[in-house]
């Protein structure tokens, strides 16, 4: 967990540091998840609270003045990840277009 932490401390540094304007695409995994114990099911395997929580501060901390587009994998921890930094963005000031699923 902490490397994530550091790798979305660096992304956001990264991101602050671009001229105003300028357009950025990021990609990100989905948040903190539970072990998938079944190879049948990996699909169904959820966040965490603390995954979830992790995912809505990023949001809180992405530069407000920029405006978002979110789209997701059809997997529903990603779906979830998205939905919590959309959350966390919002909160925080910034607007967002949840654009929803890409396949």
């Amino acid at each position: 967990m902490e490397s994530s932490v550091l790798y979305g401390d660096r992304l956001l540094t990264a991101l602050a540091a671009l001229p105003e304007g300028a357009p950025a695409v990021i990609f990100i995994r989905h948040a903190e998840r539970y072990d998938i114990e079944q190879a049948a099911n990996p699909d169904e395997v959820m966040l965490t609270p603390a995954g979830e929580e992790a995912a809505q501060t990023f949001g809180a901390r992405l530069p407000p003045a920029r405006r978002l587009r979110m789209y997701h994998s059809p997997m529903p921890r990603c779906r979830v990840t998205a939905e919590r930094i959309a959350e966390g963005f919002t909160a925080a000031g910034g607007q967002v277009m949840f654009a929803g699923m890409l396949d």
